[in-house]
């Protein structure tokens, strides 16, 4: 596993990094397999890079009809309400690009979770084609307690390896939750995870050092380990202030 930190001086120059490196492996995964499987992240931190990527030059640098696109998680909301991962980036970027409206997986998050969860992984898998699918590229936020997608500290099998995609509870409203799994996340070829504010500062070096803190409350973020793929994170200087060079 190739894991490097990448600091940025603010949030704007964090957000045109992480669009360049959403240009360069979508490029090379349509070069390579013909096609790129990416995962955008919910919360509110890649609005951003959302933006960018819709606006020239590097709308004009992807070619946006060979992206498969997938959310990391979602929360179990309709796809029109303001809570809506999906919403957030139909609004942000899909809206504003040429692509497939066949090649826009979201979760149905109006569903029950767990069927919505159940839906999703056959769908994953009936587009992989693959035993374990890999995704091109997952793009990930972390949160003020160490959680990812809507993998929390205290999430029942947390380290399940064999589910792709869970429903789960989250503290924060909306509670009902459905996520991606460890096992999926970590089966990609890259994974990058995007922090911004001081306030994440003590949390990210916990998770970037690979401190996972109580064995039976580990720190979720501290387990993203892709075995054959890369983690990059992308974080700006108030974020990365506790971090050892």
């Amino acid at each position: 596993m190739e894991t490097r930190v990448l600091i940025f001086d603010d949030a704007a120059a964090l957000a045109e990094g992480a669009a360049r490196e959403v240009v360069r492996s979508t490029r090379n995964a349509v070069r390579r397999r013909g096609r790129c499987a990416l995962a955008l992240a919910g919360g509110g931190t890649p609005r951003h890079l959302y933006q960018r990527l819709a606006l020239p030059p590097h709308r004009g640098q992807i070619d946006w009809a060979k992206v498969q696109w997938f959310w990391g998680d979602e929360r179990c909301v309709p796809p029109d309400d303001p809570s809506s991962n999906y919403r957030l980036a139909n609004e942000m970027l899909l809206s504003r690009v040429s692509m497939k409206k066949k090649a826009v997986h979201r979760i149905r998050g109006e569903l029950d979770p767990a069927r919505a969860a159940t839906l999703y992984e056959e769908e994953i898998r009936r587009t992989s084609g693959e035993r374990t699918p890999r995704f091109d590229l997952i793009l990930l936020g972390m949160g003020f307690d160490g959680h990812t997608a809507s993998l929390f500290p205290d999430t029942p099998r947390l380290r399940d390896e064999r589910r792709l995609v869970v429903a789960t509870r989250s503290p924060l409203p909306p509670a009902s939750r459905v996520t991606f799994t460890l096992h999926l996340i970590n089966a990609a070829r890259k994974v990058v995870v995007l922090v911004q504010g001081a306030a994440k500062a003590p949390v990210l070096a916990r998770a970037v050092h690979g401190v996972a803190g109580d064995p039976a409350a580990p720190l979720p973020a501290a387990l993203l380990r892709p075995a054959r793929g890369s983690l990059l994170w992308f974080v700006d200087r108030a974020a990365a202030a506790r971090l050892v060079p």
